[in-house]
């Protein structure tokens, strides 16, 4: 039977920077101290752990409140270390919603949605949904700020998504945001039509009902597959909001861009709207990649 439950994702960010930096022995324990860390202040919140993937941890809250304070805690107690020299981030993600308990685990689209919030935040940021946000307590709803409109796959219209501000005296929020243009009003690219890539003479049609459309080296999570040793597993994803076709980098190496004749972009956990024409380079700027460039228009 579901029940309606919060669902809260943290990711360590950085790890693999770590392990180069300080060593695989330093590294490990700055890791295991992490995970404890937030397994601690989850419990302590009314949290129950459900189990780590990799880099993330998953918890389960009775209330969205709990889920908030607990990130909040994770970020507040992992600042110092982050300032203090090589450390760990966390970004966070929230969803809430029915979820399937089976045994000591949960499943169901309320989880799917809660890690992707945690794919779309960066480092030190705390992203939580539409669905969380609203059933929010007061004190919590003043300190939370409209971050952006995505399509979820498991709804059937956009859905608006919130910053948590966890910082007690205000100052930098850590916040991401979309990179922007001086000679370009970005409203004059908008499109209700779709947008064409092509690679290697495939040419794949983007539509504005996009979800999101993925691209790596995983043929089971990417939808246009890239045999480059430079791409990641899933290197970035493109969008359609707000009239626009935003890609979206989540790779190791970087995403590099260059629209009609403007400068090459390099991005790395950034977003870019695309607009005119142009090309994108998976894990390596353009001059090193004459075989796996994507050409895309509109």
């Amino acid at each position: 039977m579901a029940q309606s439950s919060a669902v809260l994702f943290a990711d360590i960010a950085g790890s693999s920077c770590l392990y180069k930096q300080i060593g695989d022995k330093r590294a490990k324990e700055a890791v295991f101290s992490c995970f404890y860390l937030m397994q601690r202040l989850a419990e302590e919140h009314g949290g129950t752990v459900v189990k780590t993937i990799g880099d993330e941890l998953m918890v389960r809250f009775h209330t969205v409140d709990e889920a908030v304070k607990t990130a909040c805690a994770i970020q507040r107690e992992l600042e110092p270390s982050v300032n203090s020299g090589p450390g760990l981030s966390v970004k966070i993600g929230i969803h809430f919603g029915p979820v399937i308990v089976e045994r000591n685990d949960i499943f169901g689209d309320t989880v799917n949605t809660a890690a992707r919030m945690v794919s779309i935040a960066n480092a030190k940021q705390i992203v939580v949904s539409e669905e969380a946000a609203a059933v929010l307590s007061a004190e919590f709803q003043a300190q939370i700020t409209t971050f952006d409109c995505v399509k979820i796959k498991s709804f059937q219209r956009d859905s608006i998504l919130y910053l948590v501000d966890w910082r007690q005296s205000g100052g930098d929020s850590g916040f991401s945001t979309m990179i922007s243009f001086d000679n370009h009003d970005l409203k004059s690219h908008t499109t209700s039509k779709g947008m064409h890539l092509v690679y290697q003479r495939r040419d794949i049609v983007l539509s504005p009902q996009l979800d999101s459309f993925n691209v790596g080296r995983d043929q089971d999570i990417c939808d246009l597959i890239l045999q480059v040793q430079y791409a990641s597993r899933k290197h970035f994803w493109i969008e359609y909001r707000r009239g626009k076709f935003v890609l979206v980098d989540h790779s190791t190496n970087g995403t590099w861009v260059k629209m009609d004749d403007e400068k090459e972009i390099y991005l790395k956990r950034e977003e870019l709207p695309l607009w005119g024409r142009g090309v994108i380079s998976a894990g390596q700027p353009l001059a090193c990649n004459q075989s796996h460039r994507i050409e895309f228009f509109h």
